[in-house]
């Protein structure tokens, strides 16, 4: 039965990837401290939490396998799964009995809005979303109007806010931990040394020593003609399910798109004034819970970003960078099934027309 388990909850965006990419490649020296990353990989922590949560799409048996590599630890246990954050209360309420001997602490990273808003913005294009950025930000403002079309300014600010209202998930959390087992993580703002945020993780965590191995890949964010190029193939594969535009579609803004080498403008933000006004807020009350808070809240106050909007990208830009793409695609035979496809449609074909010209003889 494991001693202690961390579980560092997100939030999203927030420097998560960069964290757990650290973690995998650092077992060994965590295992030297007593500290197990479970899983073979980290997919299988987010396997187990959406199993654990019954999510609809969920791996059966993911949550049993991990908790049996938790019990199988003496020592501590570390977790670190950005969803956490979000799960509904009677989740959170049922963690204590499901590890009713082990110390359950949590780990929050929280980042400055002016950055977490042009983010978030690009992951739900990446995930397929054909709504601009100005579209984004509308919803995130106020609940949906009577005209809101699909509910789309209803479903931006329900998803948004659950995962980043900081002060609405520490204090959620914490009905069930105890705020005394909660810590609170300021992601560094840019321009900060690039090793601050493991430093200051690692103070949250306990854990030691000034020799650590870097993450193999982050999470690169792409730019605004990427985004641009992404919101625009969104609209042509409409009718994709979701799983399949995961397979298929999301790849291109993970994988491809960030390798291009292409000089693209970043993407432009300017805070908006209720943000600040919120922000501020959102900090204050923070504060005021008396949670342990390592690194400066300062930093959380939002500042704009210099660049220019993914909707003020002219098409010329958005071609260049599509045929890289296409070309980059090419080059790795990505054509070849269609190949087979079609030779095994000719095949067919030609079996029909014998089989016609038989059945007529």
């Amino acid at each position: 039965m494991a001693r202690r388990l961390i579980l560092h909850i997100g939030l999203m965006k927030s420097g998560t990837t960069y964290l757990q990419g650290k973690l995998v490649a650092n077992r060994d020296r965590l295992l030297g401290q007593g500290v197990l990353f479970p899983g073979r990989m980290w997919a299988d922590q987010w396997k187990a939490l959406r199993d654990y949560i019954d999510f609809e799409h969920g791996a059966p048996g993911a949550w049993e396998r991990l908790r049996a590599e938790i019990d199988a630890h003496p020592d501590t246990v570390l977790l670190s799964v950005e969803h956490f954050a979000a799960i509904e209360r009677a989740h959170i309420e049922r963690l204590p009995s499901v590890f009713p001997d082990t110390e359950i602490t949590a780990i929050v990273t929280v980042r400055d809005l002016g950055r977490q808003v042009p983010s978030m913005w690009q992951e739900v294009v990446k995930n397929g979303s054909t709504w601009t950025l100005q579209q984004y930000v509308d919803g995130l403002r106020e609940a949906a109007p009577p005209d809101d079309e699909e509910g789309m300014r209803r479903k931006i600010y329900r998803t948004f806010w659950t995962r980043h209202n900081a002060n609405k998930i520490v204090r959620r959390w914490a009905d069930y931990l105890g705020m005394e087992n909660l810590t609170v993580v300021v992601t560094p703002p840019q321009g900060a040394p690039s090793d601050l945020l493991w430093r200051r993780f690692c103070e949250a965590a306990g854990l030691q020593g000034e020799e650590w191995d870097e993450p193999i890949r982050g999470n690169r964010s792409i730019r605004a003609t990427s985004v641009a190029l992404m919101r625009d193939l969104n609209e042509q594969v409409r009718d994709l399910p979701r799983p399949e535009h995961h397979r298929i579609v999301k790849p291109l803004a993970n994988l491809l798109l960030p390798e291009l080498g292409l000089d693209e403008p970043s993407i432009g933000f300017t805070v908006p004034d209720w943000l600040q006004r919120r922000s501020r807020a959102i900090v204050g009350n923070l504060e005021s819970t008396g949670v342990r808070i390592i690194g400066d809240t300062a930093e959380l106050d939002p500042v704009d970003s210099s660049g220019t909007s993914p909707d003020e990208v002219d098409a010329s830009a958005r071609l260049e960078l599509a045929v890289a793409a296409l070309a980059a695609l090419l080059r790795e035979d990505a054509i070849e099934s269609w190949r087979r496809a079609d030779y095994a449609r000719r095949v067919a074909q030609a079996e029909a027309a014998d089989q016609r010209g038989t059945n007529a003889q």
